[in-house]
């Protein structure tokens, strides 16, 4: 029994040390990420502009790139242009790198936005929602080792805080809280 209690904990120890960057990352943008309703953990605004245009004189279908690309050079938006699109009768979008203008076509005014990568919590955002297939994979197998670190810390001691008695209680509240909201709450 020493053995194998001595296996599991070098097994949740050497894990737990290969892993400790990554689950720093993934519970800190995981943390971010729940509150983006509130901010953009993945981006800041560092221009704000409000221009006037012409573009309510102008009959939707005779807007061209060309003439959206002279409203940004006399704007003097040195931005790399991507695009628009005629989302309603009343808003366009223009696609810049890094941004957008959103044009309102009933009076000519637009909202230029750009922005640029938070740094370092932008980055690990990044990382988390990553759909590269090696990341995919290195997530999955970090996934694994999670589940190893888990089942392996259970075991970890003996006696009165061990898991058959006070961890096992801990355990069962630890897996009831996310069935119930799975069940109960409207997420």
């Amino acid at each position: 029994m020493a053995s194998i209690l001595l296996f599991i904990r070098k097994w949740h120890r050497d894990i737990g040390y290969f892993f400790v960057g990554l689950t720093l990352s993934f519970s800190l943008s995981g943390i971010a990420l729940n509150h983006r309703r509130i901010w953009s953990p993945e981006n800041y605004v560092y221009v704000s502009k409000n221009f006037k245009t012409q573009l309510h004189l102008i009959k939707r279908d005779s807007i061209t790139d060309e003439l959206v690309q002279g409203i940004l050079a006399e704007e003097k938006i040195d931005v790399k242009y991507m695009g628009f699109r005629v989302e309603s009768p009343v808003k366009m979008n223009i696609f810049l790198e890094g941004g957008t203008a959103v044009v309102n076509l009933k009076d000519g005014t637009a909202n230029l936005e750009l922005s640029k990568i938070r740094p370092v919590i932008g980055q690990m955002v990044d990382l988390h929602t990553s759909q590269h297939r090696f990341w995919i994979w290195y997530s999955d197998i970090f996934s694994l080792g999670l589940i190893i670190i888990s089942i392996t810390g259970m075991f970890m001691l003996r006696g009165k805080n061990g898991f058959g008695r006070r961890g096992f209680k801990l355990t069962i509240a630890g897996i009831l809280i996310p069935l119930l909201m799975l069940l109960f709450a409207d997420l």
